[in-house]
């Protein structure tokens, strides 16, 4: 009997090879496994693991959410990857559930950061970028580390509850009101979902996970030797080889070792019972900065996260806690970038500070990446911040310079930005499409938030942006993909959850509108979104 030939007697059974496809819908997979194989997932690990580190028992209705990010796959790059056969299973996995493909607006900035804030606590624009100085304290922040991320957690909560509360959060920025979390900005603890954390929780947990630990140990030697060709390739292409050298630690751990524990850690909340569990898979991202958005290396780290995206739902499907839907999303996307340093043959940073001192003032630049912020330390004008920005188009090659221009009209004051390209100065938000493009997607959302980006509190005296409609957009370090800024690709994430559940008036989502699609999620479902322990 060839595959698919199936009796009618057998349809609408679970597939022998515990898929979570019906029989009658061949799934392609092979009969029979293999012994070890069959009694590894005949044990169900992630529920063992779930027993010991404690269940939550769900009040009122069964009903609960799993949500992927996978952070920096733009709608245009997913496309190409499920048309070149990358993500099989998120392919078929669309085809069952019925999930259309729909765009996702970032909002600004277009990074991990801004947009979970508006998701988990519905607050817009909530830091200027990536990197900033903390204009209260005077000290530079970035939002990987636990002090900035702290900080602006602590001031969100203050304005929203978080959707989190009472869930759990992997690889996120902020994790507050979780009963577990893992490798999150605030605290980067490797604790996560072993919380309350004892030596014999530890060593069942490693012996249940043994499979797992030696499919990872696999897959990390394998991982090793194409990081080492890759090597050999970027040094061919004149790139530098101690940066390609440390690329091998940030490349093995965050495309396998991390994305493996995340995998892991969300499987066992399904089977807890955790009404939301939110991850974020950030190797995509992490390759495309460095080879780039398109690029084959970028997109080889896609058929891991489909694995584990697979992996996740089957867990979802088999817990006896919830009835869990699985959302997948992408928070942003990013733009092919040159380097700075190509253009001006020296660093944003000297390069600026240059200009700065011969205008007799000092100037701190904070560029960490597409975005950055000029803070100068002696009083200002508006004319000389004017002089000032016209200069650094000219002699510095920033394509894009914008500061605050509040302009009176009748008895009230508008925010206003104004922003320095080489084909003129323009206004923003009414000139959006001198700066963005008539064929920007999102344009009259993204010339709103680019102004509330200028003028948020910690932003720069002046804003700097690799953005160039008409040329090829820069980013300020050393990158040749990126993202934070106003393009077309940067801000072009997707989603894909059921059509009613993100019943809008528009043909796209903006972060605010996910958090809106998940509340309505557990008020529909009467699910009050906290749980307790057994």
């Amino acid at each position: 009997m060839k595959m698919g030939d199936i009796s009618r007697s057998d349809r609408g059974k679970p597939c022998p090879c515990r898929c979570s496809i019906r029989k009658g819908d061949p799934c392609g997979h092979p009969r029979f496994k293999t012994s070890p194989v069959r009694f590894f997932s005949g044990l169900r690990l992630s529920a063992l693991a779930a027993a010991v580190v404690g269940f939550v028992k769900p009040k009122g209705r069964e009903a609960g959410l799993v949500m992927i990010q996978i952070d920096g796959l733009s709608r245009c790059q997913l496309e190409r990857a499920l048309k070149n056969g990358k993500m099989p299973f998120l392919s078929s996995f669309m085809t069952k559930q019925k999930y259309p493909l729909k765009s996702f607006y970032s909002g600004l900035p277009s990074s991990t950061a801004a947009v979970q804030a508006e998701i988990f606590y519905g607050v817009k624009c909530a830091v200027p970028s990536y990197g900033f100085k903390h204009r209260a304290s005077g000290e530079v922040w970035t939002m990987l580390g636990s002090k900035g991320s702290s900080w602006v957690q602590n001031h969100l909560k203050n304005h929203n509850e978080s959707i989190l509360k009472g869930g759990s959060a992997y690889s996120d920025t902020y994790n507050e009101g979780t009963l577990c979390s893992g490798f999150c900005s605030p605290d980067m603890s490797v604790r996560s979902y072993l919380h309350p954390f004892n030596p014999i929780a530890a060593c069942l947990l490693f012996i249940i996970h043994l499979p797992t630990i030696i499919k990872s140990a696999a897959l990390l030697l394998i991982e090793i030797i194409i990081a080492v060709f890759d090597i050999i390739r970027g040094v061919i292409h004149r790139e530098s080889f101690l940066m390609e050298l440390s690329f091998i630690t940030a490349r093995v751990g965050i495309c396998v070792i991390l994305r493996e524990v995340i995998t892991s850690g969300v499987s066992i909340d399904s089977n807890r019972g955790l009404p939301l569990i939110h991850c974020n898979f950030l190797g995509y991202d992490e390759q495309a900065h460095r080879r780039g958005p398109s690029s084959k290396f970028a997109h080889w780290t896609l058929k891991g996260i489909d694995d584990s995206i697979e992996r996740i739902c089957k867990a979802a499907s088999r817990s006896k806690r919830r009835d869990y839907q699985v959302w997948i999303y992408s928070d942003h996307g990013q733009e092919t970038t040159i380097p700075y340093y190509r253009v001006a043959k020296t660093s944003a940073e000297k390069s600026i500070r240059g200009l700065f001192k011969q205008m007799d003032n000092d100037a701190h630049v904070v560029a960490l990446g597409p975005v950055g912020h000029v803070y100068l330390s002696k009083p200002y004008t508006k004319e000389y911040l004017q002089t000032a920005a016209a200069l650094l188009v000219e002699k510095c090659f920033v394509p894009l310079v914008m500061m605050k221009f509040d302009d009176d009209k009748g008895n009230r004051k508008v925010k206003e930005i104004k922003a320095w390209t080489r084909r003129g100065v323009f206004i923003l938000p009414s000139q959006a499409k001198e700066i963005l493009g008539d064929d920007h997607p999102f344009l009259k959302e993204a010339g709103v938030d680019l102004t509330a980006l200028v003028h948020h509190e910690d932003s720069g005296d002046l804003v700097i942006c690799g953005w160039d409609k008409e040329g090829h957009s820069m980013s300020f370090p050393i990158e040749n993909g990126a993202h934070a800024g106003p393009g077309s690709e940067e801000t072009h994430g997707f989603y894909l959850m059921p059509s009613a559940s993100s019943n809008m008036s528009k043909n796209y989502l903006r972060p605010l509108d996910l958090r809106d699609a998940v509340s309505s999620f557990f008020k529909t479902q009467h699910s009050p979104g906290s749980a307790e322990k057994e």
